[in-house]
């Protein structure tokens, strides 16, 4: 939006774990060694991106493992800083049609309100990877 003159009020930085964001990348483009170093490298693009664009308009940053331990208090911090009214999960639920999408693979066609948190097992060398091509992690 604001590459075409658009004016944006800010942006929400939705920030997975890096190594679960790859390692996801990696199930979903065929497994390969290759797929776990793109989803990697995706993964700290996408990051360089949103910072540079934080440093024009407000941003909130908000992890996607606080939104699945915490999801009211997340909506909280959402909420306020869009600056509306908060509402909690179980009043958005009853709004939620079977074909909204909110987040994750698994609710590409349903979401029944539950934000569940996908956590793969990284091999040390994988670990390593992952953390020298995604570089540092976003809190």
């Amino acid at each position: 939006m604001i590459a075409i003159g658009e004016p944006v009020s800010g942006i929400i930085h939705l920030v997975r774990d890096r190594g679960d964001f790859a390692k996801s990348y990696q199930k979903n483009k065929g497994r390969s060694l290759w797929a776990l170093i793109k989803g990697s490298l995706r993964w700290r693009l996408y990051h360089k991106q949103v910072r540079a664009l934080a440093r024009q308009v407000p941003n909130l940053t908000v992890r996607y493992e606080d939104l699945a331990r915490d999801p009211n208090k997340t909506l909280d911090a959402i909420f306020a800083f869009i600056g509306v009214p908060s509402l909690h999960l179980t009043e958005l639920k009853p709004g939620l049609s079977e074909v909204w999408h909110f987040m994750g693979n698994s609710s590409l066609v349903r979401f029944d309100g539950t934000i569940a948190q996908s956590r793969y097992t990284l091999t040390g060398f994988e670990g390593a990877l992952i953390r020298v091509l995604a570089g540092k992690d976003h809190a």
